[in-house]
C-alpha cells in the first residue's frame, strides 16, 4: 500500500509516500544518509540481509495476528464491518495483580502474598473497588473486601499522606494569632499538648491516640489500645520529615533542632530563631 512518488534518494531511487525502510541498511551516500526500502512494504516476509532476521518484533508479530486483513489497498479506511455487537462503551472492568516478596510485607504476611484488585463500574455514578488478599502462609483462605466509589465534582487528591489538607487552616490561624499576640499563641500551643485538649480531639477522630502521658485511655477502642501498646514498647520512634518538607531542610535543620531540643528543652525561643534563620537561607536559594 504505497502512495505516489515524492522524491528520489542519493542513488536516484524513487521515494514513495508510505514506504517502509530497513533501519539496519542506513549508510552514508554523497554526504547524506539513505536506507533500502522493504520490497512491497511486506514486513511479513521480509528478512533483513543485514541481520538475517525479520524486522517485526516477536511480541509485535503476535499483536499483528489480532488485526484483520485489509479489504482494499488504501492506506486508510481499508477495513470495515457491520455486526450486532452490543455497545458497552459506558461500562468497564479492570483487574490488577500484585505479587510481593519477603521485602514487601503487608499486615504480617509472607513473601507468598498475592493481591488482586478489581474495578467495576456498576452504574452511571458508582465504581466498585474490590481487593482479594491471598497468602496461604498467613491466612487459612483468601479474603475479599470492597467498597463503592461514587462520582464527585470535587478535587481528587493522590492517595497518600495529606496531613496539611486539614491541618493547613489551623497552621495559618496559629500564624495569625502569633502575629497578634505571641504570648497567647504559645499559651494556645501549650494547651494543645494537654490531656483535656487531646481528649476533645480524639472524640472527633477515634483513629488517633493522645500524646500526653496523662491522657485518659479508658475509652479507647481495641485499635487505639493496640496502637498504645506498640508505641509504648517501641525502642525508638522516627518522624519522616522529608515526606512533608524538603529533604535538605529536614536533615540539616529540623532533625538537629529536635536533637538539640531533647538535650535542652528550655531554649525554645533560641531554637525557633535558629530554625527560622536557616529556613530563609534554604528556601530562598
Amino acid at each position: 500500500m504505497l502512495g505516489p512518488q515524492i522524491g528520489t534518494d542519493a542513488l536516484g531511487r524513487p521515494i514513495l509516500r508510505g514506504q517502509i525502510y530497513d533501519p539496519f541498511s542506513t549508510r552514508s551516500v554523497g554526504g547524506g544518509f539513505i536506507r533500502d526500502p522493504v520490497p512491497g512494504n511486506n514486513l511479513a516476509t521480509y528478512i533483513s540481509p543485514f541481520t538475517g532476521a525479520s524486522l517485526i518484533n516477536s511480541i509485535g508479530q503476535k499483536l499483528i495476528n489480532f488485526y484483520p486483513t485489509p479489504l482494499n489497498s488504501a492506506l486508510t479506511n481499508n477495513w470495515s464491518a457491520i455486526g450486532l455487537l452490543a455497545d458497552y462503551s459506558d461500562e468497564y472492568s479492570g483487574r490488577v495483580d500484585h505479587n510481593f516478596s519477603d521485602k514487601t510485607r503487608f499486615r504480617g504476611s509472607s513473601e507468598n502474598l498475592h493481591v488482586v484488585e478489581r474495578f467495576t463500574r456498576i452504574d452511571a455514578n458508582t465504581l466498585r473497588y474490590q481487593f482479594t488478599i491471598d497468602d496461604p502462609t498467613t491466612w487459612t483462605r483468601p479474603w475479599t473486601a470492597e467498597y463503592a466509589w461514587p462520582t464527585t465534582r470535587e478535587q481528587i487528591y493522590e492517595y497518600a499522606c495529606h496531613e496539611g489538607n486539614y491541618a493547613l487552616g489551623n497552621i495559618l490561624r496559629g500564624a495569625r494569632l502569633k502575629e497578634r499576640d505571641e504570648a497567647a499563641a504559645k499559651k494556645f500551643l501549650g494547651y494543645l499538648a494537654t490531656a483535656p485538649a487531646q481528649a476533645t480531639y480524639i472524640k472527633s477522630d477515634p483513629t488517633v491516640i493522645a500524646t500526653s502521658s496523662s491522657a485518659d485511655t479508658s475509652g479507647y477502642t481495641k485499635l487505639q489500645k493496640k496502637a498504645v501498646e506498640y508505641i509504648s514498647s517501641a525502642k525508638s520512634i522516627s518522624q519522616f520529615m522529608d515526606r512533608d518538607t524538603r529533604p535538605d531542610f529536614a536533615s540539616t535543620v529540623m532533625i538537629p533542632a529536635l536533637q538539640q531540643f531533647i538535650g535542652n528543652p528550655n531554649d525554645i525561643d533560641g531554637l525557633t530563631r535558629s530554625i527560622e534563620s536557616q529556613k530563609k537561607t534554604i528556601f530562598t536559594n
